[in-house]
C-alpha cells in the first residue's frame, strides 16, 4: 500500500499524527529546550530537526539550544508526517541589570512542583510569591540561607501563574505553568 492511502485510512479512523510542543527559553546561554509529545499515527516516529545557524537533530526532544525559530517533522511507521513550524526559543541572556534577582526554574511547565535555583551565591533571605492571572496572592514562601528549593502548587489548577523572587530591595519575576 503506498503512503497517501495508509495516510488516508489513518484519518478516516481518527488516528492523525499530531503534535504539540513546550519550550524552556534560554536564559544564561545554550540553555534553551523544547520538548514534544506526539499522538496519533503509527509508532515508532522519527524526528527532523531544523533551527538557526544551521541547527539539525534526530532526536524527539532537544536542549542546550541558543534562541531563535525551530521546525520539525514527525514522521510515523506508515510514512505520514506532520510539522510543527516556528517554535521559538526566546532569549533573556543579558537582560541582567541592577535590582534584579537572576534565578532559574524548573521544570516549567510542571505538574504544579518547581524547583527554584538562585543563581547568587550569597542569599540570606529571599521569599517567592506566585499569583495567579488576576494578581491574587495563591502562594508565599519565605527561605532563608539557600540558593535551591522547591515550590508546590500542586493543589491549584491548571494554570499560567507569576512568580515572583525578592532578595532584599531586588525582585525578578517569571510566569511558570502548572498543568497535569
Amino acid at each position: 500500500m503506498d503512503v497517501q492511502v495508509l495516510c488516508r485510512e489513518q484519518f478516516l479512523n481518527r488516528q492523525l499524527l499530531n503534535a504539540t510542543s513546550s519550550v524552556t527559553d534560554e536564559t544564561i546561554g545554550l540553555d534553551g529546550a523544547i520538548n514534544i509529545s506526539v499522538s496519533g499515527g503509527v509508532p515508532p516516529y522519527s524526528f527532523s530537526w531544523t533551527g538557526p545557524s544551521g541547527f539539525t537533530s534526530p532526536s524527539e526532544d532537544i536542549s542546550g539550544l541558543a534562541s531563535g525559530l525551530y521546525s520539525v517533522t514527525i514522521t510515523d511507521a506508515n510514512g505520514c508526517t506532520t510539522t510543527l513550524t516556528d517554535v521559538l526559543v526566546s532569549s533573556f541572556v543579558g537582560l541582567e541589570t541592577e535590582g534584579i534577582v537572576r534565578f532559574s526554574i524548573y521544570p516549567n511547565p510542571s505538574n504544579g512542583i518547581f524547583k527554584v535555583k538562585l543563581n547568587d551565591n550569597q542569599v540570606d533571605y529571599v521569599t517567592v510569591s506566585i499569583y495567579d492571572i488576576s494578581g491574587k496572592l495563591v502562594y508565599i514562601k519565605e527561605q532563608v540561607k539557600t540558593n535551591i528549593f522547591d515550590v508546590d502548587i500542586s493543589d491549584k489548577a491548571n494554570a499560567t501563574y507569576l512568580l515572583k523572587v525578592q532578595i532584599g530591595d531586588k525582585v525578578s519575576q517569571m510566569s511558570i505553568v502548572k498543568s497535569n
